[in-house]
């Protein structure tokens, strides 16, 4: 008779009623029958944030308008911009969803004249039909600020000098070219006599060739020997309002 087997001293566990799932593998396949073309419900929030306000007097309209197509293009709403979204109420939520952010966009004033646009599209035709025709009046109002603009007060010179660079940016976004020729001049005759000495030493330094003097020159010096002078006084602040005009900037 076979006696009893000696029992093995590693017997195979019995196994797990409630086994754990597998590991899912890092890059799974997606459900066919449910396919991912959905965006990130966030995604036009994050694009739409870096999209500067629309200026109450439309100066910056060039440069809004492009912002807001790449920003919607970049999240794939771009076709809300020229077409009305179909009866499907995921194209109805994505264009309903751009247009609140790009109503965002957009000072109180501006608002309240184009408040009552269902779609993104309705919005955007409105604003162009108006804001187009007047892009050209903002570029000729940029050109005659850049070369009226002036400043009196020494201690004013690094503001005066931020505002005429702005004004340049500004003039370049709507395609306008100035040449430095005519920026040096903005700069020399809109500063502050107590500037002129450094101004005209670099002039008689580049004398030979005054191409090679540049507008960042002229600006960098200036900078430089305003940062040197004490106008920390109670006696030059006090003046400040009265010796700088104040439609300066």
């Amino acid at each position: 008779m076979c006696g009893a087997s000696n029992p093995d001293p590693n017997p195979d566990p019995d196994p797990d009623p409630n086994p754990p799932d597998p590991p899912s593998p890092s890059d799974p396949d997606p459900d066919p029958s449910k396919p991912d073309d959905t965006i990130d419900s966030d995604s036009d929030n994050k694009a739409l944030d870096k999209v500067m306000k629309l200026k109450k007097d439309g100066s910056n309209w060039s440069t809004w308008v492009t912002r807001v197509q790449r920003a919607a293009g970049s999240i794939g709403y771009n076709k809300y911009l020229t077409t009305a979204p179909t009866s499907a109420a995921e194209e109805q939520q994505q264009d309903k969803d751009l247009l609140n952010r790009i109503i965002g966009t957009l000072p109180d004033t501006i608002f309240r004249c184009y408040k009552n646009k269902p779609t993104l599209k309705e919005l955007w035709d409105a604003l162009k039909q108006d804001y187009d025709a007047k892009d050209p009046l903002t570029k000729a109002s940029l050109e005659k600020r850049l070369f009226s603009l002036t400043c009196t007060n020494p201690a004013k010179v690094g503001k005066h000098l931020d505002n005429l660079i702005a004004i340049m940016d500004e003039l370049a976004e709507h395609g306008i070219s100035i040449p430095d020729s005519q920026f040096k001049l903005a700069i020399i005759s809109s500063t502050p006599d107590m500037y002129q000495a450094t101004v005209k030493a670099l002039i008689t330094i580049y004398r030979e060739e005054p191409n090679k003097l540049t507008p960042e020159m002229l600006i960098a010096a200036i900078y430089a020997e305003a940062k040197g002078k004490n106008f920390a006084s109670s006696s030059n602040k006090s003046q400040e309002s009265v010796n700088y005009s104040n439609n300066n900037f």
